[in-house]
């Protein structure tokens, strides 16, 4: 397929294309997030030292795996869908 194809052109304007790309930016955001508070939890760690701490790093530990697992769950599930639109 070339960049003069028809096709070609219909397949990168194709709407489904564009909200899977948007949905894995957006999975992606919330992986960067996630792993923000993980580094600011382990932070705060350091400078607090409290009995709830560890359950506290653990809940956020918890929150980028499953975050993390997303973002591969979305990208393997969009990944192989296709989005051509036969003329």
């Amino acid at each position: 397929m070339t960049f003069t194809d028809p096709n070609f052109v219909l397949n990168i304007l194709n709407p489904l294309l564009l909200l899977k790309i948007a949905f894995l930016i957006l999975v992606v955001f919330q992986l960067l997030f996630g792993l923000v508070v993980l580094n600011q939890v382990r932070v705060m760690n350091k400078s607090v030292t409290q009995p709830a701490c560890t359950l506290i790093i653990s809940l956020a530990s918890i929150i980028s795996l499953l975050t993390i697992s997303l973002f591969l769950t979305a990208l393997a599930i969009l990944s192989k869908t296709e989005c051509r639109r036969e003329i």
